[in-house]
C-alpha cells in the first residue's frame, strides 16, 4: 500500500486530498473511511477505479477529497510526511485510530508522539482522573499549538540526543514547560485547563522512559 497527500491548484488550506494505491482490490470503506475522519477529516468524495500497468498485477486507487472538519488550516507541506506515515501506521496495526491521530494534522506532531499523549491519557484514566480520555482528546483536538508544546516538554527531560550539561537540560525544561503555562491563559475552560496541566505534571513526575529505543534495523521499538 502506498499513500500520497496532496492538494489540487484551486483548494484552500483546509482542503487535504489522499490517493491510496493498493494492489489486490480496495480497501473497505467501512474500515478505511473512519481512520480518516480520527484524524480530523471529512471524506467529502471518494473515487476509485483500477489501472493495469503493463507487464504488472493491477492496482487499485482510491482518491479522497476530504477537508479539515473544524475547518483549520492545514500545513500540508510540513505534515505531509507524517500524514502518510500515520495512515499506514494504523493500517499496518502499528498505531491505535482514535481522536489523537486528529493532532498529526493540527499540532503537526507524528503517530508516536499522538500515541504519547494517548498513553498519559490512559495513565490518567487509570490513576482515577475524573476525565475520560475522550474528554481529554478533546481538550487537546480544541488546543493543537498547547498539545504540540507538551510534546516539547517531554523531548526536552528525556531526549537523549538533548543537552547532555544538567545546567542546560533544566533550562530547556524550564522554558518548555514555561511555554505550556503561558499558553494556559488563553484556554477559558477550566476544565481543559486542568487536563493539561494535568498532562505536564505526569511529564514531571516520570523518571525514565523507553520512548526512544530502538530495535533492530533502527527502528522505534513497537
Amino acid at each position: 500500500t502506498i499513500l500520497r497527500a496532496y492538494r489540487a491548484k484551486d483548494d484552500g488550506d483546509e482542503v487535504v486530498r489522499l490517493k491510496i494505491y493498493r494492489r489486490n482490490g480496495p480497501l473497505a470503506l467501512s474500515k478505511l473511511i473512519p481512520t480518516i475522519e480520527n484524524l480530523g477529516l471529512d471524506v467529502v468524495q471518494e473515487s476509485g477505479h483500477q489501472v493495469t500497468p503493463q507487464n504488472a498485477d493491477p492496482m487499485w486507487i482510491h482518491d479522497f477529497h476530504t477537508v479539515q472538519s473544524k475547518e483549520l488550516a492545514v500545513a500540508l507541506e510540513e505534515v505531509k510526511e507524517t500524514f502518510e506515515d500515520t495512515i499506514l501506521a494504523v493500517l499496518n496495526g502499528d498505531a491505535e485510530d482514535d481522536g489523537f491521530n486528529a493532532l498529526v494534522l493540527t499540532a503537526g506532531v507524528s503517530w508516536r508522539e499522538a500515541w504519547l499523549l494517548r498513553a498519559a491519557a490512559k495513565h490518567h484514566q487509570q490513576a482515577g482522573f475524573s476525565y475520560s480520555p475522550a474528554y481529554m482528546e478533546e481538550a487537546l483536538g480544541k488546543h493543537p499549538a498547547i498539545a504540540r508544546e507538551l510534546v516539547s516538554a517531554f523531548h526536552a527531560r528525556f531526549n537523549p540526543a538533548g543537552p547532555q550539561k544538567i545546567e542546560q537540560r533544566q533550562k530547556d525544561v524550564a522554558d518548555a514547560d514555561g511555554r505550556v503555562l503561558e499558553a494556559l491563559n488563553d484556554v477559558e475552560s477550566l476544565d481543559e485547563d486542568r487536563i493539561i496541566r494535568r498532562f505536564l505534571n505526569l511529564f514531571s513526575a516520570i523518571t525514565r522512559t523507553n520512548y526512544y529505543q530502538r530495535a533492530s534495523k533502527k527502528a522505534f521499538k513497537p
